[in-house]
């Protein structure tokens, strides 16, 4: 199927790279969103931390992770991998696989629709911006990062939260105080969604080094209201 992302996700000799490019850099040359995902080992579990640049912006720079694989721990048979959860042609954040911070301060996940609401919760970014990532995959899933130039880098913020728990059981955490939660085995790789003349190059994976100092930004890992 040519509109459903169809790569293979492995290390190569030159590193990670962007599916596409098969570099460091990816630049979009479409006028309509679309989404690259980063070839690399998927990340299942641990602490994982990564960094992006902004090199040439457009509308709206859209960083994060998408869901390669994703398992329910009572159903570990009904496994959903990369070729139905990922449309490339589409915008990451309105997928139910996508989880992205975008240059404008908004997080988006599976939001359904190529437009907000927007919540503008989160430090905006820009050309020439580094965002740092780090993916802790130890407990129920948190994407946090922080935002800086070549002259420094801003303290560490909470993008998403509660990664690993099914959609609808965070909807139940509203209703009840107490919900029998259920977790979801979830696998992840760097993602962007960019339209032109957008362009993101791949600094690499690299060990914490977050500043302690934590702002928290959206707190849940459903659409904001």
């Amino acid at each position: 199927n040519g509109n459903i992302c169809d790569v293979v996700l492995h290390r190569t000799s030159r590193g990670p790279c962007w599916a596409t490019s098969k570099s460091e850099m990816f630049k979009c040359i479409s006028g309509r969103y679309c989404t690259e995902l980063l070839e690399c080992r998927e990340m299942k579990d641990g602490v994982h931390c990564w960094s992006i640049k902004v090199v040439q912006q457009c509308d709206s720079v859209w960083l994060g992770v998408a869901t390669t694989k994703c398992t329910d721990e009572n159903d570990p048979l009904q496994e959903r991998t990369i070729n139905t959860l990922v449309d490339v042609t589409q915008w990451l954040g309105k997928q139910d696989c996508g989880w992205v911070y975008g240059s404008n301060g908004s997080s988006c996940h599976a939001f359904g629709q190529d437009r907000g609401p927007y919540d503008y919760s989160l430090p905006v970014y820009e050309r020439g911006s580094i965002v740092k990532f780090k993916l802790d995959l130890t407990r129920q899933g948190t994407l946090t990062a922080s935002v800086g130039t070549s002259v420094g880098q801003s303290a560490e913020f909470i993008v998403f939260d509660n990664m690993l728990i099914d959609d609808e059981d965070i909807d139940k955490q509203l209703q009840q105080p107490h919900p029998e939660l259920k977790i979801m085995k979830r696998s992840f790789v760097p993602a962007v969604s960019l339209k032109a003349p957008g362009k993101v190059q791949f600094l690499g994976f690299h060990p914490a080094s977050f500043r302690t100092s934590l702002g928290r930004g959206r707190l849940s890992a459903n659409n904001p209201s």
